[in-house]
């Protein structure tokens, strides 16, 4: 699932030379934004917010949405969607369980046909090496 994931993504970055994926998180969750930004050479920008002024000056290049649940504005989740129009392709929870977005779903993806991915065996491992 994970290559499934990444997979995705290198085919947008290269369908497209100014790929834009908005995280919805707050900006000072560092776990996340260290990890998605470094040493990036594939030509995807991460833009990290949890309110829509943080992506105002991104809107027309946003063509993913990244939601984490962990802080995450799920208000903000159809906002933005609807902000950035046709544009969006691709929505990833970053977590395996996505009930809590099932009234996002089904108002927006699913009439629109827009991909939902999850974090879904993420976290496996490390949680097998906690457990042991």
């Amino acid at each position: 699932m994970f290559l499934r994931r990444l997979n995705i993504l290198n085919h947008m970055s290269t369908s497209s030379s100014n790929f834009t994926v908005a995280v919805i998180c707050p900006p000072e969750n560092q776990a996340i934004i260290s990890n998605l930004n470094q040493n990036r050479t594939d030509g995807v920008r991460f833009v990290i917010g949890n309110d829509l002024k943080s992506f105002d000056s991104h809107i027309d290049s946003i063509q993913a949405l990244m939601f984490v649940a962990v802080g995450g504005s799920l208000s903000l989740l159809p906002t933005l969607y609807e902000a950035c129009g046709n544009n969006i392709k691709w929505v990833h929870s970053l977590f395996a369980g996505v009930d809590a977005l099932e009234p996002f779903i089904t108002s927006h993806l699913k009439p629109d046909g827009v991909l939902l991915t999850n974090g879904r065996g993420a976290f496996s491992s490390s949680l097998a090496e906690y457990v042991l």
